[in-house]
């Protein structure tokens, strides 16, 4: 470790007043601690089953209550009736704390959809028809509303996730979104399917600047004459920008042209910002697609799970495992860092020995295998 990494754990250490830890069950229990359950054996089950979605490789509920030595059952009514508000609101309070703690600030709150593709015969509640943007086409499953804080290219954590309803529209939950985030001078990031009028004034209402993809078969007015904004884009080239009027959304905007890869268009509410760096802002984007493909692919995001009540839960726990993995892999950042493939497979080890250590589960593995191979981050 650099003396000048070693200085800033320090100064870390005394900002956040309490232990700095790698241990993921001890990040997961500081969270889970902030939740008033109301039951003990409650709080148990779902903090074994926070831990748990690390352990399989392809996860599903029967599986991780096989592995956290549970019934498919038992874990069913915990996730149904768990206080998901109350569990939500602890994670976001610990992160609240963890930003105070390092003396960092998130910069943008990325919004964007997925899809949980859904098969079989089994009644899932909210399973519809959505467009996937990743195959182009329109799949059967079920929409998650994601809203993704991002600090720097290395730590960015989820804060909210709801489902697409028949009670309320996207934008109407987007805007519940943007209403709860307790961070203040944030840039707002959309991709071309979220960027509304609604959205947008919702952000400015807190004081956020929005930078986002914008539809090209809208109308716009620039100098006094109404054109279609894909009318507009097929005359400029490269990198340019102007200020138009958008009558969609009752609102002046500065509109920026890239057509070095994909004729795309950019708005950003604030008017004096150059093009490069409104480009350069939206970019930042991205990193929700890298969340995307983490909790999907590595923590089970799309796991069979049926009831809303128990998605929304799962969902929970997983953004839960996440915030772990980040905030671990921070202090990490002192010494070393891992992906989420090799943090996850690290766990699984430390979890596997630790059941051969109690004689829970019979095992030849070569102790000088174990010293080897000892994880950085354990259970």
């Amino acid at each position: 470790m650099s003396m000048e990494s070693s200085y800033t754990f320090v100064e870390c250490k005394k900002r956040s007043g309490s232990m700095l830890t790698t241990n993921i069950s001890q990040i997961v229990s500081s969270i889970i601690d902030l939740v008033p359950f109301k039951r003990k054996d409650q709080r148990i089950r779902i903090f074994k089953y926070i831990l748990g979605i690390f352990l399989p490789k392809h996860i599903n509920e029967s599986q991780i209550a096989s592995e956290i030595m549970s019934s498919q059952s038992t874990m069913s009514r915990a996730l149904s009736r768990s206080p998901l508000n109350e569990i939500s609101n602890a994670r976001i309070t610990f992160l609240k704390d963890f930003f105070n703690g390092i003396g960092q600030k998130p910069k943008y709150l990325i919004l964007d959809e997925t899809v949980i593709k859904r098969y079989g015969t089994k009644s899932i509640e909210f399973v519809g028809k959505h467009y996937s943007s990743i195959e182009q086409r329109i799949v059967n499953g079920i929409e998650f509303l994601t809203s993704v804080l991002w600090i720097n290219s290395r730590l960015y954590f989820p804060i909210f996730t709801t489902m697409d309803n028949s009670f309320e529209t996207s934008t109407e939950q987007f805007d519940r979104m943007i209403e709860s985030v307790p961070f203040e001078s944030l840039i707002v990031l959309t991709d071309g399917g979220i960027t509304c009028s609604e959205i947008i004034s919702k952000a400015l209402s807190k004081g956020y600047t929005v930078i986002g993809r914008i539809r090209t078969n809208i109308k716009v007015v620039v100098d006094d004459t109404e054109i279609l904004l894909s009318d507009l884009n097929k005359n400029t080239k490269s990198v340019s920008s102007v200020i138009a009027w958008i009558p969609a959304y009752s609102r002046k905007v500065k509109l920026v042209f890239d057509n070095r890869l994909d004729n795309r268009v950019i708005l950003s509410t604030d008017l004096s910002m150059d093009e490069y760096v409104i480009l350069g802002h939206y970019s930042k984007r991205e990193h929700i697609e890298d969340y995307f493909n983490y909790v999907k692919n590595e923590l089970g995001l799309g796991a069979p799970v049926y009831l809303a009540n128990s998605m929304l839960m799962h969902a929970e726990a997983v953004q839960i495992c996440f915030t772990a993995w980040m905030v671990s892999q921070f202090w990490l950042n002192f010494k070393d860092r891992i992906g989420l493939r090799e943090f996850v497979e690290e766990m699984r080890i430390s979890y596997y020995l630790a059941l051969f250590k109690l004689g829970l589960i019979p095992s030849d593995m070569d102790w000088h295998v174990y010293e080897f191979l000892k994880p950085k981050c354990i259970v």
